[in-house]
This record gives C-alpha cells, structure tokens and sequence, in this order.
C-alpha cells in the first residue's frame, strides 16, 4: 500500500464503523416498532373476539409473527454490530502503520503539549484492549455481546419469550373457552 493511500483509508475507516452503528440503531428501532405495533393489533384482537375461541385461536398468529420478527432483528442487528466491530479491527491496523500506536515523541519543556504525560497518540485504554488479541476475527467474537449489540439482544430475548409466553395464553384460553361451549 502507498503510505499516501494509508491516511485516507483511515479517513474512510474511521468514519465507516459509525454508520454500521448508525444502521444497527436504525434497524433495532423499526423492528421495535414493527413489533410494538402487531402487539398492540394482537392485543386488540384478543379483547375483540374473547367470546369466539375460534376466532381467538386466529390471533395467535400475531405472537407468531412477533417471534419471527425478533429472531431475524437479532440476527440484522448482530450483522450491523459485526460490520461495526470489524470496521474497528481495521481501524487499529490502519493506526499502527500510521504510527498512532508508537511513543510519542519527546517535546522540549518550554511547549505547553496537552496532556503531557500520554505516552501514545492514541488512548492508552485503546491500545491495551486490542493488545489481548491475535486475529481480527477473536477480537470480533469477543465483542459480539457488548456494548449496544448487548442490549439489542436482550430487548430481543425477551419479546421472544414474551411473545411465545402470549401465543401459549392465547391458545390456552381459547381451549378452555371452547370446551366451556361444548
């Protein structure tokens, strides 16, 4: 690689891992939403037709559709935070051949230089968590349950039990209904 081409990559790079947060953010609200709207038309049609078991077992297909939903918005917003924890990976290699990784150089005591005590360019706590690993892809691994992507998938966890949680309900209770009529 040209060391001309090197910082403008990292320009790139740099500016490339916020938009993989960015669509992560995105993607979770709308199935949030998506999923907080067929609850509410589920709901709805629990209170409509609770007299009719057969028309109540008709709506169990909204929890289903929840379940689906949340199964696939784990796996988007997991491929988001991948992208975004890749992008990072590519970021630090880009930053040791610019030399951000080296020791700063030594400045004359005359020169007020902000905070003077750093010995690297870049945040010691940076350059300590990605020492520990030796692959891109460990790095990756390790990282996958943190941060927003953690609580990403939490939220989906537990609309997916919930949801499961409420499809049982409904089915139950309509059997109970039904067998009332008989």
């Amino acid at each position: 690689m040209d060391e001309n081409q090197t910082p403008e990559l990292y320009k790139i790079v740099k500016g490339d891992h916020v938009s993989w947060l960015n669509l992560h953010r995105e993607h979770a609200e709308h199935y949030l939403t998506f999923i907080a709207a067929v609850l509410a038309v589920t709901l709805g049609g629990v209170y409509q037709f609770k007299d009719n078991p057969w028309l109540s077992l008709a709506i169990v297909i909204g929890p289903v559709v929840n379940v689906l939903l949340c199964a696939n918005a784990g796996q988007i917003c997991d491929r988001f935070y991948q992208q975004f924890l890749e992008a990072i990976t590519i970021e630090a290699k880009l930053e040791a051949l610019l030399g951000f990784t080296n020791p700063r150089p030594s400045v004359p005591s005359k020169s007020p230089m902000p905070f003077s005590q750093d010995q690297y360019i870049l945040p010691e706590r940076w350059l300590k968590s990605r020492q520990q690993y030796a692959t891109a892809a460990e790095f990756v691994e390790a990282n996958m349950d943190s941060g927003a992507n953690r609580l990403m998938r939490r939220v989906f966890r537990v609309l997916l039990v919930a949801n499961i949680g409420f499809a049982v309900a409904i089915v139950v209770i309509s059997i109970s209904i039904f067998s009332k009529l008989i």
